[in-house]
This record gives structure tokens, sequence and C-alpha cells, in this order.
């Protein structure tokens, strides 16, 4: 049923089904110990995010950026690569 909807939509030639019975563990979400060092990197230029990174979400997913410039550069790189 699933399958015969998505394979409507153009551009998919095939889909496969799975059918999960059983998990080995139900966890949520990442966790990250107190003492841990995360560091983000901007998502157009690379470089380490210094202090509170600019968040954009864009075409569903969460992107992070040292500044609004880097997402405004990310977003235009992205558009001239659809064109």
């Amino acid at each position: 049923m699933i399958s015969e909807r998505l394979s409507g939509i153009g551009g998919i030639t095939g889909t496969s089904s799975l059918v999960v019975t059983k998990t080995g563990k139900e966890e949520y979400g990442a966790s990250v110990e107190a003492e841990a060092m995360v560091q983000f990197k901007c998502s157009f230029c690379n470089a380490p995010i210094l202090g509170k990174p600019y968040v954009e979400y864009i075409d569903g997913g969460r992107y992070y950026f040292n500044a609004e410039e880097c997402a405004k550069a990310y977003k235009q790189k992205k558009a001239k690569g659809k064109a």
C-alpha cells in the first residue's frame, strides 16, 4: 500500500519495506555526559563555532552557522546547485 503511493512520486524507482518485530534497547535522543566537550562546526565555512551558534532550519534539516551571513551564503550556494 505505502510502496504503491511512494512509487507514484517522480524520481522514486523502487521501494522496500522492513518490519521490526523486536528492539534491543529503546532510547530517545542523544545523551552527553556533563564533562564532555561538544564542538559545532559551521555548515557553510566549516570553522569551529565559538559561543552560541546561529541555527537555521532548511529543507527539514537543522544547520548550525557562525553567523547569519554564513547562513545566507549557504542558502545561496544551495539554490545555485538546484538551478
